[in-house]
């Protein structure tokens, strides 16, 4: 492909290849470095409006779910601000008991 290059382009300036690249992508439909394509529905199927639809992406090989968050059960947060509530009552109910006379600790 390099030959090929070299022999179509040989002695043109940079502005003259990406003329002729863009024009021979445009006469054959080839997607080049200089032309790209859309794809357009030319004939409107649902003329009342669509429906949006949720629909869940595959994360990329090797990212994990915590990439976007926890997506399954409880948060982390929540289950250590639950946590330093209980230990924070056991420490007040602790020191509570230890101030009554006869209780035990």
């Amino acid at each position: 492909m390099h030959v090929f290059s070299e022999i179509v382009f040989s002695g043109t300036t940079f502005e003259d290849r990406v003329e002729r690249i863009t024009s021979l992508g445009l006469a054959y439909g080839l997607l080049t470095r200089y032309t790209s394509f859309v794809a357009v529905h030319e004939i409107v199927r649902n003329v009342e409006g669509a429906d949006e639809v949720d629909q869940p992406n595959p994360l990329p090989l090797g990212v994990s779910d915590n990439a976007v968050g926890v997506t399954s059960g409880v948060e982390p947060e929540f289950v250590w601000v639950v946590a330093a509530l209980l230990a924070a009552v056991a420490v007040s109910l602790r020191r509570t008991a230890r101030g009554r006379p006869g209780a035990t600790a």
